[in-house]
């Protein structure tokens, strides 16, 4: 379903794989659970239409509809026999960074992308001047054995980029930078 593979991450090695990858799921902001791979396995979905599925779980039918999806927010509205549920999505490395208390975003004036936690820069997949869109890829930082996609959470022009492929950063490094400006 759209919903589950709003995880921006890659494995590398056999060390963390998707089934022991866990998401965490926030329900109507009152129903909280963790959800890996291996879970949704005995779930069969299929497609009914534009937006709209019908899911069978322990031998029991559901009729969905995705709403509303913000893959850059993690926020997806989905109506399920009916019922409107706001569902709250966030990737490991997200529960970390919100842990560690990093906030990327200064006063809507752009972004300042720095590193939530020691690694390797991979690849760097954007470059200065260019736009980007909110949820676009910036780069992929490698941490603890595992590809982390970097995001931008707003749109804008990349200003500066601080980092090149391969080089090792310590947490809270400056990686880029971009403005919120919009496009001409």
């Amino acid at each position: 379903m759209p919903w589950l593979t709003l995880g921006n991450y890659r494995t590398k090695g056999d060390r963390m794989t998707e089934n022991n990858f866990l998401y965490h799921l926030l329900v109507n902001e009152r129903t909280e659970f963790d959800m890996n791979g291996k879970e949704t396995e005995g779930i069969d979905v299929i497609p009914t239409g534009t937006n709209q599925y019908h899911l069978i779980h322990k031998n029991k039918g559901y009729k969905i509809e995705l709403k509303q999806l913000d893959e850059a927010h993690g926020t997806a509205q989905i109506l399920v026999n009916g019922a409107l549920h706001n569902i709250s999505i966030e990737t490991p490395l997200q529960r970390k960074i919100k842990a560690l208390g990093i906030n990327e975003i200064n006063a809507g004036d752009g972004e300042e992308i720095k590193a939530p936690m020691p690694g390797k820069v991979l690849s760097i997949l954007v470059e200065e001047g260019q736009w980007v869109e909110a949820g676009q890829d910036l780069l992929i930082l490698e941490a603890m054995k595992m590809e982390n996609v970097i995001k931008s959470s707003q749109k804008g022009l990349v200003k500066n980029i601080h980092v090149k492929a391969e080089e090792a950063v310590d947490k809270n490094q400056k990686l880029l930078d971009t403005t919120a400006e919009a496009e001409e």
